[in-house]
Parts: structure tokens; sequence; C-alpha cells
């Protein structure tokens, strides 16, 4: 029977089954990123990244001609 739920599956879903799951997979791809990356760089998790439109309240300095 196909889900019924269009682009998820309830059963990975379910906190009885999986209730850690994810946590364990961000902690294993941390592990392999941070193998791979150069020394320059470092894989972590819970960090926030917000990517904000070209005009957005937080303006950027000027740079060049116009500052």
């Amino acid at each position: 029977m196909p889900s019924p739920f269009p682009g998820m599956d309830p059963w990975i879903e379910s906190p009885i089954h999986w209730a850690n799951m994810h946590i364990h997979l961000m902690t294993e791809m941390t592990r392999r990123l941070n193998r791979e990356l150069s020394e320059a760089f470092v894989a972590v998790m819970d960090e926030n990244v917000y990517l904000l439109p070209e005009r957005s309240i937080c303006p950027r300095p000027r740079r060049g001609r116009d500052a």
C-alpha cells in the first residue's frame, strides 16, 4: 500500500521506532566530515546559518567607490 503522505514515510518518522536516529546520523556525518575536511574548516552540529536576501534588514558595509 502506498504511503498516504507523499514525500514522507510515517514509519521512518515515528519517534517510537527512531527516537534518536537523527542525533546518531548527524553525529556520524559530522565525524566523517571532519576526517575529510582541511584543518581550516570544521563541521559542527547545532549551528544555525541564515541566508539573507541582497536587500535585507541587515545591510552590509559598502566597499569601493560608493563607500
